[in-house]
C-alpha cells in the first residue's frame, strides 16, 4: 500500500466524520447512516491493513537502529588511539544513526495516526449504529 493510498483513505474517513459532525445526525436518514457505516467499515479494514504495514516497518526500523547503534558504539570503543568516554561514544553514535532514528520516529508517528483513525472510526460506526437503533425504535412506536 502506497503512502498516497493511505492518505486517501485517511482523507475519506475524515471527510465522512466531518460530514456527520456538521450535519444534525437526527436529520440523516437511516439509509444514509447505513451507507456511512458500510463506507467507514470498508475504510477501517484498509486502515487496519495500512496500520499493520506501517507497524511492521516501524518495528524493522527500531531493530535496525538498535543494531546500527550497537555496531557503531562497539566500533568507536575499539579505537585504541583515542580515549573516548562512553558519553563521547554515545554522542558520536547518535550522530551516525541519526537518519535511522528520524525514519523510525516518522514511522512511529504514522502508526500512531493510523491507530487513532482506526479506533475513531470504530467509535463513529458504533455511534451511527446506535442512531439507527433509535430510528428503528421510533418507527416501531409510531
Amino acid at each position: 500500500m502506497e503512502n498516497k493510498d493511505i492518505r486517501n483513505i485517511a482523507k475519506q474517513i475524515i471527510q465522512t466524520s466531518n460530514y456527520i459532525k456538521n450535519e444534525d445526525i437526527a436529520n440523516i436518514s437511516g439509509d444514509k447512516l447505513s451507507e456511512h457505516i458500510i463506507k467507514l467499515a470498508t475504510l477501517r479494514v484498509n486502515i487496519g491493513e495500512a496500520l499493520a504495514l506501517i507497524g511492521s516497518k516501524y518495528d524493522f526500523a527500531y531493530i535496525g537502529r538498535k543494531i546500527a547503534y550497537a555496531k557503531e558504539f562497539n566500533r568507536l570503543g575499539q579505537l585504541v588511539d583515542q580515549k573516548l568516554t562512553n558519553k563521547d561514544k554515545e554522542a558520536l553514535t547518535h550522530l551516525t544513526v541519526g537518519d535511522i532514528m528520524n525514519k523510525e520516529v516518522e514511522l512511529k508517528k504514522q502508526a500512531d495516526y493510523l491507530k487513532i483513525l482506526y479506533q475513531s472510526s470504530a467509535t463513529l460506526i458504533s455511534t451511527l449504529q446506535s442512531r439507527i437503533r433509535v430510528l428503528e425504535q421510533e418507527r416501531k412506536e409510531s
